[in-house]
């Protein structure tokens, strides 16, 4: 019993030493005989699916797994209604061709090899405007897969797209919209292979904002397309849902127009209408009408060609309608004023003396406070309802 024991401890002994005294050529040698080994006869064109017609007794698809590290949003362009994403994916699937043993191939577990040498499967982004992957630091050079003895295949990509996001502005600027990242493979069957998409746990959605959006969600997205009765594709991807960031307009827009139209109000209503005030009151009604009208230029040029009407143009074009009715009412004010300096001791057609003399005193000392509480009121409810939409 004891020799049994010692001899037991002596292979022992001599195995570990085995290895502990191998050189890392060796190792490479005993890497390149296990590779030699496992691609032996393997074709990298071939997909490891099963492709016969009779495919209700087939064995089950192939399992694609998309995992999502990060993410960044780059741009939402809001004229050419697009999204500008990057986002590293990590893809593992297992090739059955592939498999070893360890104990057979001194204990390799697994190898790192070029992805040329393997089959790999394709993705094709859909509503696609322009694609760009990157699996290296430098054009032109490899990427590499990891390949474990199960026959499990796995690589890291970065994958920087420029997608089709249809967004409807009729909230904007405090507007919320969902662009679809998905990805689709043609070139198998959805019984033939299935993505699964994911999200790594170590994923921070606080890092994929940019300064002008807020990313709220990034939603799972897992389904088919079907083509005909017997076409039916795999999709996987992912929805994210984004808020845009309004403060930005609200200070150099919103907050502008409604100082711009306040102000007009003051100089227009404050004080006393006269004939010999209403030129300035005039000049500056229209001056009003201009700058609000260069606002919605500015607005409207950054803004796609839709049918939605914008809540921020809707609430712009009102205050320019207000001053617009500000200033035709001035003009109507004036206009008795004068013809009331000229006939002041003559009925008219609509009013006698007395009642001309009556109107003259009441828009002379009264009528712009009137004017003045009506047009703030106004502008302040038409600030209520853009803040409640």
């Amino acid at each position: 019993m004891k020799c049994f024991i010692i001899l037991i401890l002596f292979f022992c002994d001599v195995y570990t030493q085995d290895y502990s005294n191998e050189t890392l050529l060796q190792f490479m040698t005993k890497q390149k005989n296990l590779i030699d080994n496992l691609f032996q006869g393997y074709q990298r064109e071939l997909a490891p699916v099963y492709g016969r017609a009779r495919y209700t007794q087939s064995p089950p698809a192939i399992q694609v797994n998309l995992t999502v590290s990060s993410a960044k949003l780059l741009k939402i362009d809001d004229s050419e209604q697009s999204a500008h994403l990057a986002f590293d994916c990590h893809i593992a699937w297992t090739d059955f061709r592939l498999k070893w043993n360890p104990d057979e191939h001194d204990e390799i577990e697994e190898l790192i090899l070029p992805d040329s040498l393997v089959w790999k499967p394709d993705f094709v982004p859909e509503q696609l405007i322009s694609f760009k992957t990157t699996t290296t630091l430098s054009e032109g050079s490899s990427a590499f897969v990891n390949i474990r003895h199960t026959g499990l295949v796995e690589y890291t990509v970065r994958y920087v797209q420029v997608i089709l996001c249809l967004l409807n502005i009729s909230k904007f600027p405090k507007d919320s919209q969902v662009c679809k990242m998905r990805l689709t493979s043609y070139s198998l069957l959805a019984r033939e292979i299935t993505l699964n998409p994911s999200v790594h746990e170590s994923f921070e959605l606080s890092e994929v904002d940019n300064g002008e959006w807020t990313v709220k969600e990034l939603m799972i997205l897992n389904e088919t397309t079907r083509i005909s009765n017997n076409l039916e594709y795999p999709v996987g991807g992912y929805n994210v849902l984004i808020k845009r960031n309004s403060q930005f307009y609200t200070i150099l827009i919103v907050i502008p127009s409604v100082i711009l139209t306040f102000l007009a109000f003051i100089g227009m209503f404050f004080s006393r209408i006269t004939k010999d005030s209403l030129p300035e009151k005039l000049n500056l009604g229209f001056s009003a009408i201009l700058a609000t009208i260069m606002i919605i230029q500015i607005t409207t040029d950054n803004l796609p060609k839709s049918p939605y009407v914008p809540i921020l143009s809707i609430f712009i074009v009102v205050n320019l309608f207000m001053e617009v009715a500000s200033v035709v009412l001035l003009l109507l004010l004036g206009i008795f004023l004068l013809d009331y300096d000229k006939n002041a001791h003559k009925d008219g057609l609509l009013f006698s003396v007395e009642a001309k003399a009556k109107l003259n005193r009441f828009i002379s000392k009264r009528i712009h406070h009137f004017l003045l509480v009506i047009s703030l009121s106004l502008l302040l409810l038409n600030g209520i309802i853009f803040y409640k939409s």
